[in-house]
């Protein structure tokens, strides 16, 4: 179940970003991480801290809900 929700979450995250029109280096400088470290997040292998969800949440004007 852990696994679905962080596919899904990744799934949710790149379909954002695409829609915000934006690169993941351009998300990755918003969030003040590397593009290492948001891709891992973007594919699932790690879990985003609870203030890159938020500042993710903010930036794709969404709820932190709404990226699991």
């Amino acid at each position: 179940k852990a696994i679905r929700r962080q596919r899904q979450m990744c799934i949710e995250t790149e379909a954002m970003r695409s829609r915000a029109n934006l690169t993941a280096q351009q998300v990755a400088n918003k969030l003040g991480v590397s593009l290492r470290q948001y891709q891992r997040v973007e594919s699932g292998e790690s879990k985003p801290t609870v203030q890159v969800a938020q500042t993710l949440a903010s930036l794709f004007q969404c709820s932190v809900n709404d990226l699991f």
